[in-house]
């Protein structure tokens, strides 16, 4: 009996061991990581570091967007608080007005932002002095070629987020990564030991290369001076690569990141709508630009040939209606009809073509209708109304709203990116989708596909032709550079609300095309007198060629000017 007693004993005792050996072995080795992690928490603070967001840059490496170290003073205070004598100590050092105290749940007290580099590396080098304060690094936004490209770039939240344009649209590529410093707090939350662990340094985002030239970018806002309002495009088309995408007015980048209140209420209630991008957003009656676009209809639909001939006695009659043309042009072909604009030809061409085939036309051409997202928001495809629209409102009476349609007016809405391809794809049959990202992180972007003509080249050639001859001797023919042919398209676009406003259309050199590209200029008036001659120095300033002056054309006083 003695016996199995110290037996069980032994066992009990052997049980009771193994138990607590078990118990020791589950919390410090099984469970080790996590009471290691809930100790941590006691002592362990991390504190978040910015990412450093990418750079935009233009086609020449010119900085649109960058960042610059900045820094914040934070107190990591726990339960206590700073005395009057460390606040003015810190306020002395940093040359502030004043320090601000603010404490989160966490024991974090933001005491300054914006702090420059200069001013921070004071306070550093006096750490003995700051001992319960952190200089966290923070990468300011800056802007410092921004202007006229503000619509493209976009701007950026106060935390650092793009908000519109490509700050927007590339926003997870030019973000980055945030890093985390670890410190050390004592039971009341105040800390007593800066980086317990090496910090993890932020990540800096892709850096964002755009197509546009920042300095014809530029120019175009200097030509653009002397009016209130209107939009350039110009594109490589070789490449699709858009230079130009000038919009007036526009808000600048810096005013929407770091204006005040008031300063971004004034600028967004200035007149003339100064969010809406233009350039892509603005719907425009396209007027004797759109002629082109008919010409390569009626040819593709073998209403006419490029050798077809209508007689112009200043005008056609049209039911009880005479609709009138811009001067008495005698009988022409289609490239002197383009040459010198004139609306009775293609007046004839719609009305042979009948409005259901006109339409049919242009919506196989394809390129007209889409919406070309370059990633600035906005963008909005051409307005073109569809044969259902026309039987709904015109009860079976299209005769005046074909003639209309034929040169460009009436129920017709184009953006000057899309007038800008029209000229394009008459130079050179084919054209790479326009698009302004070239390349993000060093990877080049590819054009998924390119916009064609289905007309033959010989149709095509005589349209281009009567764009040369319109700068060569006809409607722009004061806009004509020395030695340099290029070719162009005037427009003279009804406005309800004021003047006229001015178009026109080009692409150049003539033998070989390159770029091409429109001009809107609101309330201009005549296309040869506004628009033509800001596009010619557009031309002139790409292509390196010497400055001249405009041409000036002598004219019998009594011969009728052609006003387009």
């Amino acid at each position: 009996m003695e016996k199995r007693r110290v037996i069980l004993v032994v066992a009990f005792f052997s049980i009771a061991l193994a138990g607590a050996f078990a118990r020791t072995f589950y919390m410090q080795v099984i469970k080790a990581s996590e009471f290691r992690s809930r100790a941590e928490l006691n002592y362990l603070r991390r504190v978040p570091i910015p990412p450093i967001r990418g750079r935009i840059l233009d086609r020449n490496g010119v900085v649109l967007a960058s960042w610059e170290p900045r820094f914040t003073a934070v107190a990591l205070l726990g339960d206590t608080s700073l005395t009057e004598e460390e606040l003015e100590n810190l306020r002395s050092t940093l040359e502030a007005d004043s320090l601000s105290l603010k404490h989160s749940y966490l024991g974090y007290a933001v005491l300054a932002n914006d702090i420059p580099y200069e001013k921070a590396l004071a306070v550093m080098e006096r750490s003995e002095s700051f001992g319960w304060l952190l200089m966290l690094p923070w990468f300011k936004r800056t802007y410092p070629r921004s202007g006229s490209l503000s619509p493209v770039i976009g701007y950026v939240d106060a935390e650092g987020v793009g908000k519109a344009g490509i700050e927007k649209s590339m926003n997870e590529a030019l973000m980055g990564t945030p890093g985390t410093k670890y410190l050390m707090v004592d039971a009341k939350g105040r800390m007593v030991k800066k980086d317990i662990y090496p910090p993890e340094e932020p990540g800096q985002g892709k850096d964002i290369v755009l197509s546009v030239d920042s300095r014809l970018q530029e120019a175009a806002d200097t030509l653009f001076r002397a009016y209130n309002a209107g939009a350039a495009v110009v594109m490589n088309i070789k490449t699709g690569e858009i230079l130009v995408l000038y919009t007036k007015p526009y808000i600048d980048s810096w005013t929407m990141t770091y204006g005040t209140s008031e300063q971004k209420a004034s600028a967004l209630s200035a007149p003339g709508s100064p969010l809406l991008n233009r350039a892509v957003a603005g719907l425009y009656p396209p007027g004797s630009t759109f002629k082109p676009v008919v010409a390569l209809a009626g040819l593709d639909s073998r209403a006419i040939t490029p050798n077809s001939v209508f007689c112009c006695a200043g005008g056609m009659q049209m039911g009880d209606r005479f609709f009138k043309c811009t001067g008495f042009h005698g009988c022409l072909d289609l490239v002197h009809a383009i040459e010198h604009s004139c609306n009775t030809y293609f007046y004839s061409v719609g009305a042979r073509m009948g409005l259901q085939t006109l339409l049919e036309e242009i919506e196989k051409m394809g390129f007209l209708k889409r919406r070309y997202d370059l990633g600035i928001g906005g963008e909005k495809p051409a307005l073109i109304p569809s044969m259902d629209y026309y039987r709904k409102n015109f009860s079976g009476r299209y005769g005046g709203a074909t003639l209309n349609l034929s040169i460009g007016q009436g129920e017709l809405l184009l953006t000057p990116l899309h007038m800008a391809l029209v000229a394009g794809l008459v130079a050179r049959g084919e054209i790479p989708v326009p698009h302004i990202v070239m390349s993000v992180g060093g990877e080049p972007y590819i054009p998924p596909e390119t916009l064609r003509l289905k007309v033959s080249e010989s149709e095509r050639e005589a349209v281009k032709r009567g764009m040369l001859l319109v700068v060569e001797s006809g409607t722009a023919r004061t806009c004509r550079l020395p030695g340099f042919k290029f070719g162009g398209k005037t427009g003279t676009a009804q406005n309800p609300h004021g003047r006229d406003h001015s178009l026109f259309i080009f692409y150049a050199p003539y033998d070989d095309p390159e770029i091409a590209g429109a001009v809107v200029v609101e309330q201009g008036g005549f296309g040869a007198t506004a628009a033509a001659p800001i596009a010619r120095e557009l031309i002139r300033r790409y292509f390196g060629l010497p400055p001249s002056p405009l041409f000036i054309v002598k004219k019998p006083q009594e011969q009728k000017e052609e006003l387009e």
